[in-house]
């Protein structure tokens, strides 16, 4: 397999949507990954998944939902908080685990919902849609306790 792009790299450099530089990076063993997005050294966004056969499942995904961040004023710079979401970190996360999956031949990418995330966050499933994966608000034979199902065929 010839090897492109991030595919091969562990730690690379992303922007997230208002041009700050953030570092994404992934740690795996046979059993999975784990992949972290960071700013200023700050994890800000983190996503488990497990390998079983030739499948990824994604256990855990998370985005900090308010971050500190430094700003430069003239010669000073200060801390202050900002919205944390909707800066495109997830998005960094889905790409960095079809980087990872491509690279180690995984068939598919399988995640799930329970009713609570889903009560939580009502744009969940769209969110997945709009990157690629097949949506059922039906549960997943492979994770216990969801409520609604993705899949990504690779």
């Amino acid at each position: 397999m010839v090897k492109t792009g991030i595919e091969d790299k562990k730690c690379w450099p992303e922007w997230d949507r208002e041009t700050a530089k953030v570092e994404v990076a992934w740690d795996s063993d046979d059993s999975g990954v784990l992949i972290t997005v960071a700013l200023e050294d700050t994890p800000v966004g983190q996503l488990r998944a497990r390998m079983q056969d030739r499948v990824l499942i994604i256990s855990e995904i998370r985005v900090e939902p308010q971050i500190t961040v430094k700003q430069k004023i003239g010669f000073f710079s200060r801390r202050s908080a900002t919205k944390g979401t909707g800066r495109g970190y997830g998005t960094m996360l889905i790409k960095a685990l079809l980087a990872y999956a491509r690279n180690r031949g995984v068939k598919m990418i399988v995640g799930g919902l329970t009713a609570e995330e889903l009560k939580q966050n009502r744009f969940a499933l769209e969110w997945y849609s709009r990157r690629g994966f097949i949506v059922a608000r039906q549960p997943s034979a492979l994770i216990p306790g969801s409520a609604a199902s993705m899949q990504m065929l690779i």
